[in-house]
């Protein structure tokens, strides 16, 4: 299965939350924004290093949002 890995799901699965353990065998997804957010948030716990560590361990999980992607959302979040 796919799951979306928003900033929180991210943090938690980095501090060891058993909850998540089921998910990291699945196919993870997130993207560039929620990634900046997590490495702006990992620098006020560690330092810059660990915190770009953890940015390229997720790294491979982004996905590419198109325009279209973009538009369509925010037309049904409107409606």
């Amino acid at each position: 299965m796919r799951f979306f890995c928003d900033t929180y799901a991210m943090v938690e699965i980095i501090k060891g939350n058993k909850s998540y353990l089921p998910y990291l065998d699945q196919e993870l997804h997130t993207n560039i924004l929620n990634l900046y957010e997590l490495f702006y948030n990992l620098l006020k716990e560690y330092d810059e290093t660990t915190a770009q560590e953890y940015f390229y361990e997720f790294a491979s999980f982004i996905l590419s949002i198109k325009d279209d992607h973009i538009f369509t959302a925010a037309l049904f979040k409107f409606t």
